[in-house]
C-alpha cells in the first residue's frame, strides 16, 4: 500500500486520468463497504488525505456513511466507517454540509433514461422522463445534450426532423447505439460529460470521444 498523496492533481490531469478524487474515494468506499477508515480511503484511492477527509465528513453528514466506532468523540482519523447509503456508481455530489449539489444531475438523469429506453426517443420525451420534482430539465437542455451525444457517436438518428402540416418541425427520433464506434464498448453507467470546448468525455472509459476541431484564422 502506498502512502496517501499530499497534493491534488490539476483538473486537466484528473480528466485525463478518468476519475476525480471524489470518484476514486467513492469507488474505494463501495469496494470496502463494511469497514474502512480515512487512511484506507486515501491510500487505496491514492488521493490527498485532506481531500479524503473533507469528502468523508460530507458523506457522513449526508447519511451516506456511518461510523461504527464505539466512542462518539473519536477523531475522524481514528474512526471506522461502513457504507450506509449506496446510491450507485457515481460519487454523490455534496457540499461540505452533506447537501446534494445539483450541478451535473440533469445529465446523469438524462443518461439513465437514455440507457433504460427500449425504443427510440426525442428530446421532449427525455426532458419529461428525466425530470424530477427537485430538478426539472428544460427541453432545450435535453436537445443540446442529445445533439452532443449524437455527434459523439452514442446515438443513431432513426427518423430525421420533419416538417409538420401547418408549419413547424417534429423533432428527430434517436436510439442509443449498443456499441460505441470509437471505444468499441457498450455504453457505461456514468453520463458522458459535455465540456465547455464542445468536447465529449466518457468517464466510463477515461476517453475523449468527440472534440471540435480548432478554428484557424
Amino acid at each position: 500500500m502506498t502512502a496517501p498523496r499530499n497534493g491534488r492533481k490539476p483538473a486537466q490531469l484528473e480528466l485525463a486520468g478518468g476519475k476525480s478524487p471524489r470518484q476514486l474515494a467513492w469507488e474505494t468506499i463501495r469496494a470496502r463497504r463494511e469497514s474502512f477508515t480515512l487512511n484506507d480511503v486515501a491510500c487505496y484511492a491514492d488521493i490527498d488525505i485532506q481531500t479524503a477527509k473533507a469528502y468523508l465528513q460530507a458523506l457522513e453528514r449526508g447519511g451516506y456513511i456511518s461510523s461504527t466506532s464505539p466512542r462518539r468523540n473519536t477523531t475522524i482519523a481514528a474512526k471506522t466507517y461502513r457504507l450506509a447509503n449506496d446510491c450507485g456508481v457515481d460519487a454523490p455530489r455534496l457540499n461540505r454540509h452533506g447537501q446534494v449539489v445539483n450541478r451535473g444531475i440533469g445529465n446523469t438523469n438524462m443518461w439513465r433514461v437514455i440507457r433504460m429506453s427500449k425504443s427510440e426517443f426525442d428530446y421532449h420525451s427525455i426532458a419529461r422522463d428525466a425530470s424530477t420534482p427537485e430538478h426539472q430539465i428544460a427541453p432545450s437542455t435535453a436537445k443540446n445534450y442529445l445533439l452532443a451525444l449524437e455527434q459523439a457517436g452514442y446515438l443513431d438518428i432513426v427518423q430525421p426532423s420533419q416538417g409538420k402540416p401547418g408549419g413547424g418541425n417534429s423533432p428527430c427520433r434517436l436510439r442509443l447505439r449498443p456499441i460505441h464506434p470509437i471505444t468499441g464498448k457498450a455504453p457505461g453507467p456514468r453520463a458522458p460529460m459535455v465540456q465547455l470546448l464542445k468536447t465529449v468525455y466518457d468517464p466510463n472509459w477515461a476517453q475523449i470521444v468527440q472534440q471540435e476541431a480548432p478554428h484557424h484564422d
